[in-house]
């Protein structure tokens, strides 16, 4: 049986059979997914916008207090005064401190040593108001109930330093019981109740030495805004993270 020889065209030889690709896309978003997606770039472009925002009011706290710090002390005067108007700037006051009354506040870490920081109050001039000043810190002795004496200059001195709110700024409050004069945490309204005479409502750090030896080394809170930065940028990248699925995951290779 002879069969037949079938002749095939040089132009088909080594031409794939079925449909062939092309190299043409085409982008067809549904409604929904683009509705989800566009809303949350906006979440998020809105977030970094805040978060932007956050970061300038910042800048612009940090320059305000740094102002506040070069200029001229503010004198507080032998009458009560409102806090607002004097924390964060340096302030001058001259009086006469009252050691019995003072304070040794227990917990404060300096060069990795355990010690107190030592508030007394001064008599402002001669009004009836006082002020509470935090002198500094000295390193608590072996044994924890030996208190380390610390000497107070018995006539009239100027203290220099940076007003703070006890509760903003370097002490927070609390409500751990009072051991004599160590106290855990203070609550400047709390001192209050427990001495006879009115005091400011602001808190000294005092800057200048009045050679008690006492160290000082208050730190500087800062501005901040460099993590409000920091998530602004994660919140952008999210975002075009976001752009970038939604613009893949909706375009497809066109066939013939």
């Amino acid at each position: 049986m002879r069969g037949r020889l079938v002749q095939h065209s040089p132009r088909s030889w080594g031409r794939p059979h079925g449909r062939q690709r092309s190299g043409r896309f085409a982008f067809k978003p549904g409604l929904w997914p683009s509705c989800a997606a566009f809303g949350l770039i906006a979440l998020m472009l809105w977030a970094a916008h805040w978060q932007f925002d956050c970061a300038r009011h910042k800048q612009a706290a940090a320059a305000r207090l740094q102002a506040w710090r070069h200029a001229a002390p503010l004198i507080l005067p032998p009458r009560r005064i409102e806090a607002r108007a004097y924390v964060d700037h340096e302030v001058e006051a001259t009086g006469r401190f009252m050691p019995k009354d003072s304070i040794y506040l227990d917990n404060q870490i300096e060069d990795g040593r355990a010690g107190y920081d030592i508030l007394t109050p001064m008599r402002i001039g001669e009004g009836p108001m006082y002020v509470l000043v935090n002198r500094g810190w000295v390193r608590a002795p072996p044994l924890r109930a030996d208190l380390p004496p610390v000497p107070a200059e018995p006539g009239t001195l100027t203290i220099e330093g940076l007003a703070a709110v006890p509760s903003r700024r370097f002490l927070q409050l609390s409500s751990q019981t009072v051991q004599g004069r160590v106290w855990e945490n203070l609550e400047l309204d709390r001192y209050a109740q427990t001495v006879p005479f009115p005091l400011d409502p602001v808190v000294i750090l005092q800057e200048n030495d009045t050679g008690d030896g006492l160290a000082r080394r208050w730190p500087r809170v800062s501005a901040g805004e460099r993590e409000n930065l920091g998530y602004a940028f994660q919140w952008l990248v999210l975002a075009g993270s976001v752009l970038v699925v939604y613009a893949v995951t909706n375009t497809r290779r066109l066939r013939d």
